[in-house]
């Protein structure tokens, strides 16, 4: 226990330090466009939910202009900051302008749905008290170019600094309001896994020594410390974003990465235990419809982890919920399908098994992992509930409950002194021409 206390330790330390030697106080975005690029453009830049309720002081937008040219004088010009909330006049009416017209709209139209508009040669550094004491809003900003014509040769890069900036402290001041308690989130669950995957080298140490580690427990293992590896690196971005408003993006990235991944391992694991490879018997049972729903999510899982970045681009909400994605959707309902090719393989092993032990165990893999399967179309369900500025912290919780208790009901199941018990066959196949043996030389 004592290097995942360590640990524990080492993060808490980061949180002061980070408190400390804080150097931003919002979230910072950062635009740079070459100014003749921008001619008859409307491009959006960020979004942001305020929230000063209950609180003393208000939230504030500021942006800033770097490396402009000294006597430049169409650096700025007809380049004006559009803001508009989520009020029904202002962002919805323009989103609904555009849907009506299919995306082809008139340019300049979209800055009358605007609730302020500042002209940047006027204004080139500029801060906006923003009062959201009454209620919660989302705040839009766009970079209005529609009737710029600069026709200057030569490239000249401008940088647009703008931050957004939350009452509150640490956990709350860079934050958006739908992103906050994310980070608390993690701090509450990620020492459990850290325990489970430093506890669990106990129980790998006495099946390496007994030649008992087994591919099933290699694949369990893997999963839990991907899984484990990926809220690491989001705790760590959250962290670092709460001091400077920016985070390690790479590791935000590849935190979802690793969540896929461990998803997907934890699904082969159940159906290899489903089919009692191994544990009842020498081969996969109905191995190639397995390997085709190995292979269905697979691919899914990917095109999930490939969307969730194209939206990092190209969609204005990319705060919400993965799952809440086209191939999110479809994997959370073949999900469903799943679960019962699942119970029916495990059953037919069940079936098939003699030894009480191995019969206990079937029951108890085949109740609560039928529940694993099912809960991830039950959360993607509960978030459409949830409103937009709560989503993200109660989704997360939930999904990081429910996967704790998988890995910690498979954590018990498959400790060393259990896995030795399970993985002696019972029966052989002798028309099989696929061999498994139940205690694997390293």
């Amino acid at each position: 226990m004592k290097p995942a206390s360590k640990i524990i330790g080492v993060f808490l330390a980061l949180v002061v330090l980070l408190q400390i030697y804080s150097v931003v106080e919002g979230k910072l975005t950062t635009f740079t466009f070459e100014k003749q690029s921008l001619n008859h453009q409307w491009i959006w830049l960020d979004s942001f939910v305020f929230d000063n309720m209950g609180m003393k002081e208000p939230g504030y937008i500021t942006w800033q202009l770097n490396n402009i040219k000294k006597q430049d004088p169409t650096a700025l010009k007809n380049l004006y900051v559009s803001l508009y909330d989520d009020e029904s006049g202002y962002w919805p009416a323009l989103q609904n302008y555009i849907n009506s017209n299919n995306g082809k709209v008139n340019c300049t139209h979209l800055r009358k749905f605007a609730k302020q508009t500042f002209p940047l040669d006027t204004y080139p550094e500029f801060s906006i008290l923003i009062d959201e004491s009454a209620s919660i809003h989302t705040w839009y900003m766009a970079l209005d170019a529609c009737e710029r014509e600069v026709t200057d040769s030569g490239p000249e890069y401008i940088e647009l600094d703008f931050k957004w900036t939350n009452p509150g402290g640490f956990f709350t001041k860079q934050f958006s309001k739908d992103r906050q308690g994310i980070l608390e989130v993690h701090i509450a669950f990620v020492p459990f896994y850290t325990i489970m995957v430093f506890a669990y080298i106990i129980s790998i140490v006495q099946l390496i020594r007994h030649k008992s580690f087994h591919l099933i427990i290699r694949v369990f293992y893997s999963s839990l410390v991907v899984y484990w590896l990926g809220r690491v690196v989001e705790m760590i971005h959250l962290f670092v974003y709460g001091a400077d408003g920016v985070g390690i993006p790479f590791f935000d990235d590849l935190a979802v990465g690793l969540k896929l991944l461990g998803d997907f391992l934890m699904l082969v694991l159940l159906y290899l235990l489903a089919s009692g490879w191994t544990i009842t018997t020498s081969y996969i049972r109905y191995f190639k419809q397995t390997v085709g729903v190995w292979i269905f999510f697979g691919v899914f899982y990917i095109a999930l982890y490939a969307w969730a970045q194209i939206e990092l681009i190209f969609v204005v909400n990319t705060e919400d919920y993965i799952y809440d994605t086209i191939p999110g959707i479809i994997i959370s309902v073949m999900r469903i399908p799943a679960m019962a090719f699942f119970i029916f393989v495990l059953f037919k092993t069940h079936q098939e098994e003699t030894n009480k032990l191995k019969k206990v165990f079937y029951k108890v893999i085949g109740l609560l992992y039928s529940l694993w399967f099912i809960s991830l179309p039950l959360i993607v369900s509960i978030s459409f509930a949830i409103p937009v500025s709560h989503r993200a912290k109660w989704i997360e919780g939930l999904s990081l409950s429910i996967d704790l208790i998988s890995y910690l009901v498979m954590f018990i199941a498959l400790w060393y002194q259990l896995a030795r018990k399970y993985f002696q066959l019972s029966t052989v196949d002798p028309t099989s021409s696929t061999t498994g043996s139940a205690y694997e030389s390293l």
